[in-house]
């Protein structure tokens, strides 16, 4: 269930440990969905907390085991 707590684009890049422009390409390719997007032309993406915390846990999760 969605924690309704949003994060900006840099908070998420921040604990993805990626960068601001990762995390646009990502969402560009699929690859992250973001919970809303200001409206505009360059609108700013917002994440929810959780999701990006599952994301982040899988991440190291899998470098763990490489």
């Amino acid at each position: 269930m969605p924690s309704n707590q949003l994060i900006s684009t840099r908070a998420a890049a921040a604990r993805l440990g990626v960068s601001h422009q990762h995390v646009a390409y990502m969402v560009r390719n699929g690859l992250l969905t973001p919970a809303f997007q200001a409206p505009g032309l360059r609108g700013a993406y917002m994440f929810d907390r959780d999701h990006i915390e599952q994301i982040a846990l899988a991440r190291k999760a899998k470098e763990v085991h490489r």
